[in-house]
C-alpha cells in the first residue's frame, strides 16, 4: 500500500501537493482496479467466473513441477524397429535357465532332428528293398516278397517314429518351460523395480504407458 501524505509535514508547499495528487491519483486507479464494486463489469485483468469470485488473468504462468533438459515433464517413449539385439537374447536366455537351459535345449533339438533324418533314410532303403535284398551296416535285410517281410521293415519304421514323436515332445516342452520361467522372472523383475522406483519416475511416465508394458507387452512375451 501506498503511504497518505502526512497535511501537517512541513515542507516546500508546491512539491508536496504536487505528490499529494500523484498519491491520490495512483491509489484510486488501483482501487478501482482490484475492486470493483458488486454488479459492476470486472475491469481490465479481471475474469468473472460463474459461481465464483473474480480472479485475475493474465498475470503470468502458474508454478510447475521442474522440467528434464529437454523442456518436457513427461518422457517421450522411444521403440526400436528390426531385428533382436544379442544382448536381448543374451537376457532371455539367462532369465530361462542360463548354460544347462541352453545345453538340454541343443541337445533335444539334436536328437529331434537326428530323429526326423533317420526316418526320411529309413524309407528310401525301405523302397530299394522292393526290388532286392539291401545290406545295412553288414546285414542283409530281406526283399519285399510277402507280410512277413515288409512286418520286419515296418517295425523298425515305428520304432523310429516312435523316438521322433518323443524327441518332439521332449524339445517343445522344454522350451516352453524355459519360455515361462524367462517371462515370469521378467514380470517380476519389473514389478519390483517399478514398485521400488521414486515418485518422480511416476510424475514423468504416464500410467498408461505402464499398463501397457504389464499387460500387452507380457502378453506378447508369453505367447510369441
Amino acid at each position: 500500500a501506498l503511504p497518505e501524505p502526512d497535511p501537517n509535514d512541513d515542507g516546500p508547499g508546491a512539491e508536496r501537493q504536487e505528490l499529494a495528487q500523484v498519491l491520490a491519483a495512483i491509489r484510486g486507479t488501483l482501487q478501482e482496479g482490484s475492486s470493483p464494486q458488486a454488479g459492476s463489469p470486472p475491469g481490465p485483468g479481471f475474469a468473472q467466473v460463474p459461481g465464483s469470485e473474480e480472479v485475475a488473468v493474465g498475470a503470468g504462468p502458474r508454478p510447475t513441477a521442474p522440467l528434464g533438459e529437454s523442456g518436457r515433464l513427461v518422457v517421450r517413449e522411444t521403440g526400436e524397429d528390426g531385428t533382436s539385439k544379442w544382448s536381448t537374447w543374451a537376457q532371455w536366455f539367462s532369465l530361462a535357465g542360463g548354460v544347462p537351459f541352453v545345453f538340454f535345449q541343443i541337445l533335444f533339438l539334436i536328437w529331434d532332428r537326428s530323429a526326423y533324418v533317420a526316418t526320411e533314410w529309413w524309407l528310401a532303403e525301405w523302397c530299394q528293398a522292393a526290388e532286392h535284398p539291401v545290406v545295412l551296416f553288414g546285414h542283409t535285410l530281406p526283399q519285399q516278397k510277402d507280410l512277413g517281410s515288409q512286418w520286419y521293415w515296418l517295425r523298425v519304421y515305428l520304432a523310429i517314429v516312435c523316438m521322433s514323436c518323443v524327441a518332439v515332445f521332449t524339445r517343445t516342452q522344454w522350451a516352453v518351460a524355459g519360455g515361462s520361467r524367462a517371462a515370469e522372472r521378467l514380470f517380476l523383475n519389473m514389478m519390483s523395480t517399478t514398485l521400488k522406483a521414486k515418485m518422480s519416475f511416476f510424475e514423468t511416465i504416464p500410467l498408461g504407458r505402464l499398463l501397457n508394458r504389464f499387460t500387452y507387452d507380457v502378453e506378447n512375451l508369453d505367447i510369441k
